[in-house]
Order: structure tokens, then C-alpha cells, then sequence
């Protein structure tokens, strides 16, 4: 295998691990704002709206960022196979990798400790919180979609 060819798959695994370091901040911010609003007492009946809404709004902000900083409308033509950035694909490996189970972690002690038995019923909480990460999962996809689109329709307008 060539060292162009070699590169590109580098490129394609980067672009994997970035979606999943973005993917795993964002997650790790839902659930800072799921805890400071159980903190605070805030009903179910009000995260049930509230906590949708902020989860979508910080997905479609991460994609207004990405696009500015992709620059779509770059003049540049062609596959961009330039130095490799190692040090921010480490960086960004680490935290995919380990901001998911740090998440997870924070959850479960937070279910455990946190005051959660003051503002329900154990089954509000377990129907709040699958209702928290079907949104998230409905954001999560419709990011890529959005974001699939977006660089589709911009592909065919180039042809």
C-alpha cells in the first residue's frame, strides 16, 4: 500500500474518532445540564420538554461550528492528503474513548447520591431518562443527516 493510500484511510479513521470525540462531549454537556436541573428540583414534567430541546439545540450548534470551521464554501478543489495531525488524533482518541464511560460513571453516581428521590418516583426517572437518550439518539443522527445533506447538495452542485 502506497503512502497516499495509507493517508487517506488515516484521514477516513480521523474523521471516525472526531465524530466520536464531538459526540462524547456533547453527551458528557447533556448530562451536566440533566444533573444541574435534578439539582436544582426541577420536575420531570418540565425536563421533558426542557431537556430535548437543549440537547438539540447543542447538536445544531456543534454543526453551525463544524461548518464554520470546515469553511464550506472553500474555494480549495480536490483531496487534501497534507501532513496528518498525530497529536490532535491522539487527543481526540483519548477523549472518545474515555468521556463516554467518565459520562456513565457521573450517572451512576449520581443516580446513587445525587437527589434524585426528591423530585420523583423511581419510574418517572426511569421514563425521563429513556426519553432523555431517544433524544439524544434522534439528535445524534440527525446531525449526520443534516450534516450528510448539506456536503451531498454542495457535492451535486459541483458536477
Amino acid at each position: 500500500m502506497n503512502k497516499e493510500r495509507t493517508l487517506l484511510i488515516l484521514w477516513i479513521i480521523f474523521g471516525f474518532v472526531f465524530i466520536q470525540a464531538v459526540d462524547s462531549l456533547l453527551y458528557l454537556a447533556i448530562h451536566l445540564v440533566y444533573f444541574a436541573t435534578l439539582s436544582i428540583g426541577m420536575s420531570y414534567s418540565i425536563l421533558n420538554f426542557l431537556l430535548p430541546a437543549v440537547t438539540v439545540s447543542f447538536y445544531l450548534l456543534a454543526i453551525v461550528l463544524l461548518l464554520k470551521k470546515f469553511k464550506i464554501d472553500s474555494s480549495v478543489s480536490g483531496i487534501l492528503l497534507t501532513e496528518f495531525p498525530k497529536r490532535l488524533f491522539i487527543t481526540l482518541l483519548i477523549a472518545g474513548v474515555v468521556l463516554n464511560p467518565i459520562t456513565n460513571r457521573l450517572s451512576g453516581l449520581f443516580g446513587e447520591f445525587g437527589p434524585v428521590r426528591l423530585t420523583g418516583s423511581a419510574s418517572e426517572l426511569l421514563e425521563f431518562y429513556g426519553w432523555m437518550h431517544m433524544w439524544i439518539g434522534v439528535a445524534r443522527w440527525g446531525s449526520l443527516i443534516i450534516l450528510g445533506l448539506i456536503y451531498l447538495n454542495k457535492y451535486q452542485l459541483r458536477d
